[in-house]
């Protein structure tokens, strides 16, 4: 497939945007030049390299007192309530591609991979519940359970993958990433499928190490088979 190049140079507007509800929310990157609007959907991990990248450039051109051309616009005024760009993502949203992204299926196995191992009773119940919406009940009990025999290769890469960097991130090999590359994750995508499952993990250290406990409502709305799968971390309020 020919490589696709969007060019703005420069861009009327540069933002990043979500449609629709949290949990349920699909993220973009979009760039305006006049009328022509191009749209592209990512991960929410995507996102937020891309913000540190860019801060981090950002920062090397000021420390190196590189300025544009004198016929290039002026520098960003400095970020306040005037200056930040919160209105919505512009209209006709049209979805140019899509970068490397999982699915919502993919993103549940991974999550719910990492929680069980870590021991992590709480995102096990929601994230298992939406892995069930997926693959059923049983087969998102067993994922639970550290049983993937009711999954595709490629999606029990993934479920290896996450386990091996919630127990144990310095026992990687490269034949673990070899098996990622085998399932069809290139390069890019096993970056940011790494880094999503890592700030998962910091999102249930927290919630662990200050006792947040899974509520009555959350256990009454999961199935029997998960709810009966998740036999660790803290216990339902």
């Amino acid at each position: 497939m020919p490589r696709r190049r969007y060019i703005f140079d420069p861009p009327d507007r540069f933002v990043a945007g979500t449609v629709g509800e949290p949990g349920e929310r699909t993220f973009f990157l979009q760039a305006r030049e006049g009328g022509r609007v191009v749209s592209v959907a990512l991960e929410k991990v995507q996102v937020a390299v891309l913000a540190e990248r860019l801060g981090a450039l950002l920062d090397e051109l000021d420390l190196r007192g590189i300025a544009p051309a004198e016929d290039e616009p002026a520098p960003l005024a400095p970020v306040d309530s005037e200056t930040v760009d919160d209105e919505p993502l512009d209209e006709p949203l049209n979805e140019a591609f899509r970068a490397g992204s999982l699915t919502l299926r993919q993103r549940s196995i991974l999550v719910t991979s990492c929680a069980s191992t870590l021991g992590d009773s709480y995102c096990s119940l929601v994230w298992g519940k939406r892995l069930a919406e997926h693959a059923g009940n049983d087969a998102a009990a067993a994922v639970l359970r550290g049983d993937d025999a009711a999954l595709d290769v490629s999606e029990r890469a993934l479920a290896r993958w996450a386990r091996r960097v919630a127990d144990d991130p310095n026992s990687t090999t490269v034949a673990d990433v070899d098996e990622l590359r085998a399932a069809g994750f290139d390069d890019a995508q096993i970056f940011a499928i790494t880094v999503y499952a890592a700030l998962r993990l910091a999102f249930s250290t927290v919630n662990d190490a200050l006792g947040a406990l899974p509520d009555r409502r959350l256990s009454h709305e999961v199935p029997t088979e998960i709810r009966d799968a998740v036999s660790f971390g803290r216990p339902i309020a």
